[in-house]
Formats: structure tokens, C-alpha cells, sequence
């Protein structure tokens, strides 16, 4: 179809590693409507994805066989800057009132 990317990959920055990482099932929580810059990750109804960490580079529709655990609007100018197989890591923050 005219205008569509070809990889998805356009809309999200993928960590397959992380599937290597996973310990057990992942179930369905959180399968909310995902929006620029949250960070999800495939449950087991993706499969052979399960585990799979995203960063979303645009909104997207709910799925649920994805779960949002995280969002990252602070690194939104880092986020912009990745380039296809560059290495990123995680640092977990506590939350801000």
C-alpha cells in the first residue's frame, strides 16, 4: 500500500536481545493504547517475539499482545538520535511527583 513504511521498525526502536534475558511466560497486562516514547514489551501472545523490547518513535493502537511497562518522554532528544543497531540501555528512575 502507497505510504506505508515497510518495517515497522520506522515506528519503533526494537531490543531482540531482550528476549534472550526473559525467565518465563510474559502474560497480558497493561495492553493500553501505546504512545510516543513509552516502552513496551511483547507478551506471549506475540510468540516467538515474546520478550521483545520496544521504544515507540509514534503513537500507536492498543495490542494486546503487547504490554506497556515504561515511558521515557525524558530521553525524547536521545530516543530521536538512535540509528538502527546502535546499542541503548535502560536506567531505571524512581518516579517524580
Amino acid at each position: 500500500m502507497k505510504g506505508l513504511p515497510t518495517d515497522p521498525g520506522e515506528y519503533v526502536i526494537r531490543s531482540q536481545e531482550a528476549r534472550e534475558w526473559k525467565d518465563g511466560k510474559i502474560f497480558a497486562v497493561n495492553t493500553l493504547e501505546r504512545y510516543r516514547n513509552c516502552v513496551t514489551i511483547d507478551n506471549e501472545g506475540y510468540k516467538r517475539y515474546e520478550g521483545e523490547l520496544q521504544i515507540l518513535k509514534k503513537q500507536m493502537e492498543k495490542d494486546d499482545r503487547v504490554n506497556l511497562v515504561a515511558e521515557a518522554r525524558n530521553a525524547e532528544v536521545l530516543i530521536d538520535m538512535l540509528k538502527p543497531g546502535e546499542k541503548f540501555a535502560f536506567e531505571i528512575m524512581e518516579d517524580e511527583i
